[in-house]
């Protein structure tokens, strides 16, 4: 691949020989930051967590996905929704739709490492 293949002829050598570089291209790539893109994704495995086991704790759910405590995955879901995972976990129908296996028309088990406590 000539340089000229990469976006706005940019060296290709220079752009990923720093780390703000490289976060700058994969910025372009995916249209956001990659730290935003990652705090979207772990955001929407908790949703999606909750609502495969509405009984689990938001605490536990924070540390399976990461979160050092509950109160980083409540600064996320302020900053991404507006709202806190208590106020969301009752309208959790408006942001996740329960993945269904269509061959045995039931909801699927919950992703691996999900916690079932209350």
């Amino acid at each position: 691949m000539g340089d000229a293949d990469w976006p706005d002829n940019t060296d290709p050598h220079r752009m990923f020989s720093s780390k703000p570089g490289a976060e700058n291209m994969k910025t372009r790539l995916i249209g956001i930051p990659p730290k935003l893109y990652a705090r979207i994704v772990r955001f929407e495995a908790a949703l999606r967590r909750k609502a495969a086991v509405p009984e689990s704790r938001w605490t536990d759910i924070a540390h399976s996905l990461g979160y050092h405590d509950q109160m980083h995955m409540v600064h996320d879901f302020n900053r991404l929704s507006g709202d806190s995972p208590t106020a969301i976990g009752g309208q959790l129908d408006m942001f996740v739709q329960p993945e269904v296996d269509s061959a045995h028309g039931h909801a699927s088990s919950p992703a691996p490492n999900a916690s079932a406590h209350c």
